[in-house]
């Protein structure tokens, strides 16, 4: 992963919505333990409220184009009985990186950028309201979960636990806004050359 460090920091620096950027912070990363929650573990079943929208990753050698993604996954939950009223007003935006269907002499993929602006800490299991993070990942097994979410300024780096490549994928990672979504421009970095894609994604309008 050293290799997408340089990247990383120039890419965020590119994407930084404000001029004057904080200094960066490493975000809290939580399993989300919520029952009712359970399907947003699939890309087949769609909780009430929620919305998905699929972007292709511009990787070159793929022998399909188009079966590299990117899903964004928006969720409203006024109405689960399971948490009345707590998370009200507020949106949870998960994203997805999706190589599964993805064959070919393909880069191998780091993490993703997102320009998110302002983030809300969230109930992450029902035996503790009080414990709180910042970011929610959802997964089963095979799926390749999260291993840092750093903010600078406005944007969220997200770096995999290992290397996405061909046939693999990552589970549901994100956070939690209390604005609505909006069309945005986000990135995947890699280990080749280019070393970072653009890609179209929804995040917190700011």
């Amino acid at each position: 992963m050293r290799k997408c460090r340089p990247v990383l920091l120039s890419v965020a620096a590119i994407l930084l919505a404000t001029p004057d950027a904080a200094k960066a912070a490493q975000l809290t990363i939580a399993d989300l333990d919520l029952p009712d929650l359970s399907c947003l573990r699939s890309d087949i079943c769609h909780p009430s409220g929620s919305i998905t929208t699929v972007a292709a990753i511009p990787l070159p050698g793929l022998v399909d184009p188009g079966t590299a993604l990117v899903r964004t996954r928006t969720l409203s939950l006024p109405s689960i009985p399971l948490l009345p009223g707590l998370l009200e007003g507020k949106t949870p935006y998960l994203y997805r990186v999706d190589l599964k269907a993805a064959h070919g002499a393909i880069e191998c993929l780091g993490g993703l950028v997102v320009n998110f602006g302002p983030s809300i800490k969230v109930p992450h299991r029902l035996t503790s309201l009080s414990d709180v993070t910042d970011v929610l990942l959802v997964g089963e097994g095979g799926d390749i979960g999260v291993k840092s979410a750093e903010r600078d300024g406005d944007v969220i780096t997200f770096e995999f636990k290992k290397l996405l490549c061909g046939g693999d994928r990552t589970a549901y990672f994100g956070l939690t806004s209390n604005r609505s979504p909006a069309a945005k421009t986000g990135g995947v970095f890699a280990m080749g050359d280019p070393p970072f894609y653009e890609v179209s994604i929804r995040a917190p309008a700011h």
